[in-house]
């Protein structure tokens, strides 16, 4: 009888580590899933508006996306627009993803007119938060000009920040 009580409490017992371990894996997973997997890799001493910036290097962009478990690289290059563009002073990001909220210090980036500009190109062609776009009277296909170039408004966006809301898309190689 005491070894087949002993032999029940062991597939008992081996029966509850099994869910308990379950369980853990299940709360590990969900708790990754919730933190994301964006890594913003900036040199020392990086501030946006800075003068003395320096930026990453594509040899040194290249080193990144040959590390393990990287599946892709969102380039960005901040500045911000010169005096008499669009009224006041603006951000403007080049990135190769326009999609990505976080180059314009964001959570959330929706297009509310127009489609995403082309991130890897080298058009003239710019997206405008609405707030912009409202402010400069500005709309699909209008035109502004910056950095003495011509830029076309192809899609106004809406994020959920005031620095994103105050900000110009445009690809990396136009910036």
């Amino acid at each position: 009888i005491a070894i087949v009580v002993i032999l029940g409490l062991t597939i008992g017992l081996s029966f509850v580590m099994l869910v308990g371990h379950q369980s853990v894996e299940s709360k590990v997973g969900a708790a990754l899933a919730s933190i994301g997997t964006t890594v913003n890799i900036i040199p020392v001493g990086y501030g946006t508006g800075s003068a003395a910036n320096a930026h990453l290097t594509t040899a040194e962009l290249d080193q990144v996306a040959q590390l393990p478990d990287v599946v892709g690289l969102d380039e960005s290059l901040p500045g911000s627009l010169p005096p008499g563009s669009l009224g006041a002073p603006l951000s403007i990001v080049g990135t190769n993803d326009p999609a990505t909220p976080s180059n314009i210090g964001a959570s959330a980036l929706a297009i509310v007119a127009g489609h995403l500009i082309d991130g890897a190109g080298a058009a003239d062609n710019a997206m405008v938060s609405a707030t912009v776009a409202e402010r400069n009277h500005l709309m699909v296909g209008s035109t502004f000009r910056a950095y003495s170039a011509d830029l076309t408004v192809t899609a106004i966006f809406d994020s959920d920040t005031d620095n994103g809301n105050d900000t110009v898309i445009v690809p990396l190689a136009t910036e």
